[in-house]
């Protein structure tokens, strides 16, 4: 027996109507009378009786129809788990925190390696505080390196160091110093991601802004590119970690100044160090060449 005839059998069993049995299964009635009669042909046996107006199974093919239905699902999942298995092999998805690397700068990582891998599916993600928990053998995460050196199971690739800074409009009245402390923003309207959308090393972020500015200056949005777009116009500043070498260099109207007290950070991407998936590891060497790194490191035991 061939799975198309299975299938055949399934349905017509299933509904008592070849009619509609052939229609499921995109095939004319005869096609599928014709499957039929080859199963049963090769089974010795009949499976329907055709002696009344309705269709109706015999007792045969009502005790092979009990028994298949269990067993077709078992096979219908046990594909599925193969072919998400074959996909996962061959795709990668990487978990992005848009605190810590601005859209600009990941968006010209992902046209860098789908133009160096073009084979090579990408999934993106929003990263979460919880992404580091969660990873499987064909996930990379763009972390903090402090946090990622928690898990000895997780292997980084320094991507570059940043400094925390403040984000404000090129026309703004602090964009010409050098530096900004935390007592010199108590008027101004900060506008942060929530707080479960930092990495665990840098979510004191809020709680230090909570400190020092009136709670009716915090505002929350869910989009970083909605809070650049926000600070470009001049209604708002931002808190992040900014690649050290762009302080003080305007970029899509907005300038970033650092702010003190100094806080420094590595920024990595992370991938599971037993993983046996190679396009993960394809992602984090194109993601050294791309930033510019040339060691992989593997994170220190807890």
């Amino acid at each position: 027996m061939n799975d198309r005839q299975l299938q055949c059998f399934l349905q017509a069993a299933t509904f008592l109507n070849f009619h509609k049995a052939a229609e499921l299964l995109y095939l004319s009635q005869p096609a599928l009378t014709y499957q039929i009669k080859s199963m049963e042909a090769e089974l010795g046996f009949d499976l329907f009786d055709r002696s009344k107006r309705q269709v109706e199974l015999t007792p045969a093919g009502k005790a092979l129809y009990e028994e298949m239905i269990p067993l077709w699902g078992s096979l219908r999942t046990a594909v599925e788990r193969a072919r998400s298995v074959a996909e996962s092999s061959s795709s990668v998805t990487i978990r992005w925190a848009p605190v810590l690397l601005s859209q600009e700068r990941f968006t010209e990582f992902l046209r860098f390696f789908r133009d160096t891998h073009p084979d090579i599916p990408v999934k993106v993600e929003v990263a979460e505080r919880s992404s580091l928990k969660t990873m499987d053998d064909a996930t990379a995460v763009i972390t903090l390196q402090e946090d990622a050196e928690r898990f000895s199971e997780l292997k980084t690739v320094p991507l570059f160091s940043a400094c925390r800074a403040c984000l404000v409009s090129t026309s703004h009245p602090l964009a010409s110093i050098d530096s900004i402390s935390w007592d010199m923003l108590r008027s101004q309207t900060l506008l942060l991601v929530p707080q479960d959308r930092y990495p665990s090393s840098y979510a004191n972020v809020v709680e230090e802004a909570q400190r020092y500015l009136p709670l009716r200056n915090i505002v929350f949005m869910e989009d970083t590119t909605a809070i650049d777009m926000n600070i470009a116009a001049g209604r708002g500043i931002a808190i992040r970690p900014i690649d050290a070498e762009l302080l003080g260099k305007p970029q899509n109207g907005i300038v970033a100044i650092l702010l003190k007290p100094l806080q420094s950070f590595r920024i990595c991407v992370a991938a599971n160090a037993n993983a046996q998936n190679a396009v993960c590891d394809t992602l984090l060497e194109a993601a050294a060449e791309f930033f510019g790194s040339a060691d992989v490191l593997s994170s220190r035991p807890n």
